[in-house]
Parts: structure tokens; sequence; C-alpha cells
């Protein structure tokens, strides 16, 4: 994992941590509802318009969605912060589908931070990626 983060700025040193803590908690380790409590406010704005806004909205849909794909995982390759915004670049595995082979999807997280340090607003874009026979490139998405 490659982390850029000028390590004076004390607010984005803390909030990637908490960024980090959070994805292990709600996704690896299967505990949305408890995770989004710890780390998220309870008003907490989403904008991906495939999950509910608020804390408790988003850990409720990440615990139904957990049903359907027990396998779910999340991979971190990059966190770039700075003040109160983190960009985490990540690989969701097994979010769609229970494919052992499912080959995931990317994703670009950006969180917005209060001053306490939990977590006030989120944006992403996601990709499917494809098998490096179908690329353009051979650069890799990570």
């Amino acid at each position: 994992m490659e982390i850029i983060i000028n390590h004076n700025d004390k607010e984005a040193v803390r909030n990637s941590n908490s960024l980090l803590a959070l994805y292990e908690e709600m996704i690896n380790k299967k505990e949305p509802l408890k995770s989004v409590r710890k780390y998220i406010v309870p008003e907490y704005i989403q904008h991906n318009p495939f999950l509910p806004t608020g804390a408790d909205g988003t850990g409720k849909a990440f615990e139904d969605r957990l049903v359907d794909f027990p396998n779910m995982s999340v991979e971190v390759y990059k966190i770039i912060a700075s003040g109160n915004y983190v960009w985490a670049h990540v690989k969701f595995k097994n979010i769609y589908s229970n494919d052992t082979n499912d080959l995931g999807v990317a994703g670009v997280d950006i969180f917005k931070f209060n001053h306490e340090g939990k977590i006030t607003e989120h944006w992403d874009v996601l990709q499917s990626v494809p098998e490096l026979a179908q690329s353009a490139n051979t650069n890799g998405m990570f």
C-alpha cells in the first residue's frame, strides 16, 4: 500500500488511519453497522446513488449485501490525504458475485471528515477490473 500524506498534517494522518480501520472492520471483518457508528456521523451524506444516506442506512445496506455476498472484501492500494479529505484507491472483491475467480471492482473513494475525525460525506467512482488480456495496455489498474 502506498500512503501519501504530509506526516506533519496530524488531521490527515488521523483521518487516514480511521478510514483504513473502517474498511477493515466494515468489509473485511464483516461488522458494517458497528463500524459505521464508530467512524461515521449519523447525518452522513452519501453521494453514491446506489447507497442510502446516513450512517445507519449505509451500514444496513452493507449488512444486507453481506447476506448475499459473504466473501466480500476490500484491499487498499493507495491513500492520499490532506486535512479533512482522504482519497483511497481500492479493489472490492465479491461485492456483486460469489465467484471465487472474481476480478473485482476498482474504486476511488473520497471521504470528508469533520474536526473530530468522523466521516461526514462520501463520493466514489467504480470500475470493473478486466482480465489483463482484455486491456489496451499492460499497466494494470493498481
